[in-house]
């Protein structure tokens, strides 16, 4: 067509936006270029060059081709919304705010517009808001799919996971079933830690859709959960992928596999590959930060972590301190004060596994304190395949048939009350003891010297609270504690317990997760965890929470523990059961949605009473 009809402006824009679908950005700049030569004021060319350079991730050149499209075309609400879109990626969300306005006085029912004021409600908070903005939407047009889609993300945000899924139904009587539908209700189930109901609707739905990347992509973060190794390969094989931003996505959950199978140098070279077809993909320098941190590569591990907080907010003051905030800015923080150690730790990156454990156990003995090497010690007895999986065995397990939570008002929000039912209701044989504020304060003074109750009480949020409630429980009574934002998807027996006198999952940074934890009563490793936990409290440290009563604390606790062993690791490790996280998944849901987790009651939100120190 181009050979016949050389200046056809419609030919050589198809074909510009064929070429940034496959990141071929420069090329389609050129052909976007020479038509508005031509014809300056070209609506469909000035638009597709804003939106290649919106995918090539320069924004103000996206912003600078939807102002001309706006100048040429002032009657037309498209340019002023792209504008928009521009503006929030931007950190103006004001200015985009103005400009849709603008748009809905010259078209008051701009479905775009309407549907870009919805998504920045929902980016706000302004949840309720944004429902009423889809249902306006929908009230108008009942066909649009994205309204209806919108409408269940909002509804999810709020908490009323049932009315989302409602209305999904609802939408699929209207529009009929959909590769769209099904993603969205994939990803209900998979917040809801509806986990084994997300797999096997997303397998269904994707053998239906094998086309469709969003249906493709919810089933990829739902198999990264729970699936075998030989299922996650699969999923991946399966992978369709139509552009430069879904060829990054893969690759970065190609990474993600190889982290989880701890090949680390395999998933650096996914994610580094990810980056480079999508250099805005925050996901991807997310999973850098984690490599960099496990290979104690700092300064790569700072980068990215600047990258991503800038990501995702482009223009947001103390981007970086920000950062700092989060669970691997605490991490990179901490290893950044702890030089001596990390410098130490750096001449055995390259030695084989096994051979490191012991060099570990040495450094762990002369700085107790340095989470970096006990989390370096973690990682190496993984990689030596010290922690995998016991065989299965016969016999009853040591541990208690005991299951402790803790929710510190005395009637959890109905949500979280459904997800601490599941536990008693999936373990019928074991007896279920649950704590709040009041009846934690009782439990402690009545079994425990005096400073853990002035531990508790001096807790300076009710996750460090329950953390110090969790140790103290399992130290006297044993058995298995639950977060109370967990979902029991099947019996505790399902877990490999036989002969286990301590169980605990490994998260992604080779840290010990804390989510579900079991002991036998009088365990070493809880033991040292509780003094230490309260002995930092009532010292007044301000360590983060994951630091300091969390995940870190517990860390430190087993590689110390293991240290002072004179004998073989394999001996200590012998009835200390740590499982891969997908082992555990299986069994647990963590983290299930609740809408206290967007308040600063949950332990990771940004005025959760964490005191940052100077770095």
């Amino acid at each position: 067509m181009l050979a016949r009809q050389p200046l056809h402006h419609l030919a050589r824009v198809e074909l510009a936006t064929e070429c940034c679908a496959l990141g071929e950005h420069d090329r389609a700049r050129a052909l976007l270029r020479e038509v508005l030569r031509a014809a300056p004021g070209h609506l469909q060319a000035l638009l597709a060059l804003g939106e290649t350079e919106r995918r090539a991730g320069a924004p103000q050149a996206a912003l600078a081709a939807f102002e001309a499209a706006a100048r040429h075309h002032p009657a037309l609400p498209r340019p002023l919304v792209e504008m928009a879109r521009e503006w929030r990626r931007l950190g103006k969300p004001e200015e985009a705010d103005r400009l849709l306005h603008r748009a809905l006085v010259l078209a008051p029912e701009c479905r775009p517009a309407l549907l870009a004021l919805a998504e920045s409600a929902l980016e706000t908070g302004q949840q309720e808001k944004a429902l009423a903005l889809y249902r306006q939407v929908i009230a108008t047009a009942a066909d649009s799919l994205e309204a209806h889609l919108g409408a269940a993300e909002a509804l999810q945000a709020l908490g009323r996971i049932a009315e989302a899924m409602a209305l999904l139904e609802e939408a699929e009587g209207r529009l009929g079933a959909s590769p769209g539908l099904a993603a969205r209700r994939v990803a209900l189930l998979h917040l809801a830690g509806r986990w084994p109901e997300a797999l096997a609707l997303a397998r269904r739905a994707a053998a239906a859709a094998p086309w469709h990347f969003g249906l493709w992509l919810e089933r990829c973060q739902i198999e990264l959960r729970l699936g075998e190794p030989e299922e996650v390969a699969a999923c991946l094989e399966a992978a369709p992928a139509a552009s430069a931003e879904q060829r990054a996505r893969i690759e970065e959950c190609r990474g993600r596999a190889a982290e989880r199978a701890w090949r680390l140098e395999a998933a650096r070279v996914h994610h580094e590959a990810a980056l480079r077809h999508a250099p805005a993909l925050a996901a991807a320098h997310d999973g850098l930060v984690r490599i960099g941190l496990l290979r104690l590569d700092l300064a790569a591990a700072r980068h990215h972590l600047r990258a991503s907080a800038a990501r995702r907010q482009p223009a947001a003051r103390g981007g970086l301190a920000r950062a700092m905030e989060t669970l691997a800015g605490q991490v990179l923080e901490d290893a950044l004060l702890d030089e001596p150690a990390v410098a130490r730790l750096r001449t055995l990156r390259d030695l084989p596994p096994a051979a490191r454990i012991a060099r570990h156990c040495d450094i762990v003995r002369e700085h107790p304190e340095s989470t970096a090497a006990a989390l370096c010690l973690l990682l190496s007895l993984r990689e030596a395949g010290l922690l995998d999986p016991p065989a299965p065995a016969d016999g009853p397990s040591p541990i208690p048939r005991r299951i402790g939570q803790y929710w510190d008002e005395p009637e959890p929000p109905a949500e979280v009350a459904a997800l601490m039912r599941s536990w008693p209701e999936a373990n019928p044989g074991h007896v279920v003891q649950v704590f709040d504020h009041a009846a934690a304060q009782a439990y402690l003074a009545a079994h425990h010297p005096p400073a853990v109750l002035r531990a508790y009480l001096r807790a300076r949020h009710p996750a460090m609270r329950a953390d110090i409630l969790r140790l103290a429980w399992l130290a006297r009574e044993g058995g298995v504690w639950a977060d109370a934002d967990d979902r029991c998807l099947a019996p505790l027996e399902t877990l490999p317990l036989a002969g286990a006198r301590f169980l605990a999952y490994q998260e992604p940074l080779a840290s010990l997760g804390n989510n579900l934890l079991g002991a036998v009563p009088d365990e070493p490793v809880i033991r040292l965890a509780l003094a230490l936990a309260v002995e930092a409290v009532n010292r007044g440290d301000q360590d983060s929470l994951w630091l300091a009563t969390g995940p870190g604390l517990l860390s430190r606790a087993f590689a110390r523990t293991l240290a002072a062993w004179e004998g073989a690791p394999e001996a200590w490790l012998r009835g200390r059961v740590v499982l891969p996280a997908a082992r555990l998944f299986r069994a647990v849901a963590i983290g299930c949605h609740a809408p206290y987790r967007r308040t600063e009651r949950h332990w990771l939100h940004p005025g959760a009473g964490r005191t940052a120190r100077a770095c």
